[in-house]
């Protein structure tokens, strides 16, 4: 790869992807805040069922969905390489393909949920009365599969392109109309598990009319749908499809080890159940903060491969990384300043109050054991090397996580978090020889 412009001051990169990265930081950040409402919500009434019931029902989604994110990764990565190229119809080409893949793929994960549903809870062994309530919340949230994954694509193509600040207002308005019907079905007409499902539905398709309206502002124009759909190369399907199919098992196995730790939370007892429920939440959220320099890594990176431009490609690598460091530790000290009334605020029982003082620690060091491989992954996605971040996942998976949870279950849940913390950080170790060879091919 040759460079094709002088390298650019360092700190006008650190501008560019501040300016990138915060709107997608903010917006990340409401994904898992919509989670944090409903647990607030419920963790204040006279039973921990509910928030149970919940936080096992709102597991099985994210498995399920989150399973497909890579069609935002996708999204994001291909539509920023051909903005760097300067193609515009291959950039539409693009987001149509997402839509496309998105409604075929909805009735089927629909149709294979349903009966697969009552054998997933029955295998957490939690009580019969949280295996109810999740049912229900469950059943009521796949109605809004098509609008989860179209909201996918759209959210990767608007950052792919650039307008970071987009998705931002678009999960601001949909969680806060989430936040709201949340608050009026369960407090004002006695809703439960299944108001805050219908809250949640709600808000997805809030988020997918909006997507639609605004994605017609950047220059897409739904009446050239079908013939853009006519216009997409079979070697282009290919390329998107393996790209999805390797971040998809990434996802797979990511999402398997979260849900796998709900159910032995759930094994243990309702009360883990719970505050583990809490402190993962919150976790998440967390996490989806740190993402936001992983995103900006991605649309960056992708954008300078399509340009061939090796030195602004370097150096998006270079900058982001010391961003999401910086905003670790920043993290941790916050966390460990006000660790307790954050899991205070999210819940009021005094049950899981004392069970999170005893797990505090594992809660206040999450930020700087999850900040390298987060933002690995935005590197390897911006690179289209998802096939090396599958493959450290599963490794990471098999040969860490696994018997690091089975010599410690005499630690209970204790072992578990041990096992969850060696997880991420035998992920981030495996990238990184992959990591300093595609940096020194670029030096060339």
């Amino acid at each position: 790869m040759q460079a094709q412009s002088p390298m650019v001051d360092t700190i006008s990169m650190y501008r560019k992807v501040w300016m990138l990265a915060w709107p997608i930081m903010l917006s990340n950040i409401t994904v898992p805040l919509l989670g944090l409402v409903d647990t607030a919500v419920l963790g204040h009434l006279d039973s921990v069922v509910y928030l149970g019931a919940v936080a096992l029902g709102s597991q099985m989604m994210m498995l399920l969905f989150w399973s497909f994110g890579f069609l935002r990764m996708a999204t994001t990565a291909h539509s920023s390489h051909a903005l760097g190229e300067d193609k515009q119809k291959k950039n539409h080409r693009v987001l149509v393909q997402g839509i496309i893949f998105s409604l075929v793929l909805s009735p089927i994960i629909i149709g294979l949920s349903y009966p697969l549903l009552p054998y997933f809870l029955e295998l957490t062994k939690a009580s019969a009365e949280v295996q109810h309530h999740a049912y229900e919340y469950v059943s009521i949230r796949l109605y809004a599969t098509p609008a989860i994954l179209l909201q996918f694509v759209f959210i990767g193509w608007f950052i792919g392109q650039g307008n970071s600040r987009i998705p931002l207002m678009l999960l601001l308005i949909s969680n806060s109309v989430n936040a709201i019907l949340d608050v009026i079905l369960v407090f004002q007409f006695d809703y439960r598990a299944d108001g805050i499902a219908w809250a949640t539905v709600a808000a997805d398709y809030t988020g997918l009319i909006l997507s639609c309206i605004l994605v017609s502002r950047l220059g897409f124009r739904w009446s050239k749908f079908k013939k853009l759909t006519n216009k997409i190369k079979t070697q282009q399907l290919m390329e998107w499809m393996m790209m999805n199919r390797d971040l998809f098992i990434r996802t797979v196995f990511l999402l398997s080890v979260l849900i796998f730790f709900t159910i032995q939370g759930a094994r243990q007892s309702d009360v883990i159940l719970a505050m583990n429920a809490i402190m993962i939440s919150f976790l998440l959220l967390i996490s989806n903060a740190l993402d936001g320099y992983a995103h900006a890594a991605e649309t960056l990176i992708a954008r300078y491969l399509g340009s061939k431009d090796s030195n602004l490609f370097q150096q998006s690598i270079r900058v982001t990384g010391v961003f999401s460091v910086i905003t670790a530790i920043g993290l941790t000290l916050l966390l460990a300043w006000q660790g307790e009334l954050v899991i205070w605020l999210l819940s009021d029982q005094e049950s899981i109050l004392t069970a999170a003082e005893e797990y505090r620690y594992w809660f206040i060091a999450f930020p700087l054991m999850g900040v390298a491989s987060f933002w690995l992954d935005g590197v390897f996605v911006g690179a289209h090397a998802a096939t090396k971040m599958r493959n450290a996942m599963v490794l990471a998976v098999v040969l860490v996580f696994i018997p690091t949870w089975f010599l410690t279950q005499g630690m209970d849940n204790h072992g578990l978090w041990l096992s969850f913390y060696l997880f991420f950080m035998a992920r981030a170790l495996m990238l990184v020889p992959a990591f300093l060879t595609l940096y020194k091919k670029l030096e060339k």
